[in-house]
């Protein structure tokens, strides 16, 4: 019996989520410098889980520097409004729509 594509897709899919034909990973020899952009996205969990199951990011890691948008600060006249230290938008303070996407990006941030 021959299948279809789709029919072959799902199963596939199906044993792909049971683990069927995959092997555990193995141990690296030695924790790496890993940088993960986007880790709760598209593909960011999977990556973060792969590393730690290989041994990395396990209590190799110095810190973690968060990079935000440049939506959240108040003066987008200068680059020198963009520094780590510069003032952000208020939610309180937005008047214009537009503003409000930076505006609660600064607030979860101080979260």
């Amino acid at each position: 019996m021959s299948l279809s594509r789709r029919q072959f897709l799902a199963a596939a899919a199906v044993g792909g989520s049971l683990g069927i034909g995959s092997r555990p990973p193995v141990i690296a020899a030695r924790p790496l410098d890993i940088l993960i952009l986007g880790g709760t996205g598209f593909t960011g969990p999977e990556q973060v889980e792969y590393a730690i199951a290989r041994g990395h990011l396990q209590g190799n890691v110095g810190h973690y520097v968060f990079v935000s948008t440049l939506s959240v600060y108040a003066d987008h006249s200068t680059t020198d409004g963009q520094r780590e230290d510069a003032a952000v938008l208020d939610v309180e303070a937005v008047t214009d729509p537009g503003g409000l996407y930076g505006a609660h990006k600064a607030a979860c941030e101080q979260v």
